[in-house]
């Protein structure tokens, strides 16, 4: 892949499991913007449920939730990118949900780590425990469940999460950048 521009995004999709609107939502996403990787968190997705079939997006990387309802993450990776599954460990005591991958580029290797948080809180140290086996070059993406005024102006109160992330991404030498809101809200009828 020529190295200009990694076009990634990431939804919460609360469940393709069963939900046709939310798989049409899906196809109509990657049809009309086109990334070349899509990171999706919350879909509900258990191992006897097939894996949706979407045109260009046939490197589908799924780690489902195996003792009980809800979470998941899926990772799509646009056929003319080339990407290989990274096997990571979790702390057992963490609820933190992970995948990653690495994409391949030009002259050059990034790992990109997908994160889903279904608390409110989140203890540094466990995501810090993924992050340390990304490596130097990484893009963590993923649905924190931090609401801070730092990323979203909008935000009423700030929570756990989205306060010891501030406090992280403040000390860390790290990059946020985005050419779109970071965040969107709206609602399925």
């Amino acid at each position: 892949m020529e190295e200009k521009a990694l076009n990634i995004i990431q939804w919460n999709c609360r469940s393709i499991k069963e939900n046709v609107a939310r798989r049409t939502e899906l196809r109509i996403l990657l049809q009309t913007r086109k990334p070349h990787i899509c990171c999706i968190s919350e879909t509900w997705l258990s191992e006897n449920i097939k894996t949706p079939n979407i045109k260009n997006y046939t490197r589908i990387f799924r780690k489902d939730r195996p003792d009980r309802e809800g979470g998941g993450l899926m990772t799509l990776i646009r056929d003319d990118i080339k990407a290989t599954h990274v096997q990571i460990n979790t702390n057992q005591n963490s609820n933190i949900e992970a995948q990653a991958v690495e994409i391949h580029l030009t002259h050059n290797k990034v790992k990109l780590l997908h994160v889903y948080n279904p608390d409110s809180a989140l203890n540094i140290d466990n995501l810090n425990h993924l992050i340390e086996q990304m490596g130097s070059k990484y893009i963590l993406v993923g649905d924190l469940n931090g609401h801070h005024t730092l990323w979203d102006p909008n935000t009423i109160q700030n929570n756990q999460c989205g306060n010891a992330l501030s406090e992280y991404l403040l000390d860390q030498p790290t990059i946020a950048h985005s050419s779109y809101r970071t965040r969107s809200c709206h609602t399925h009828k």
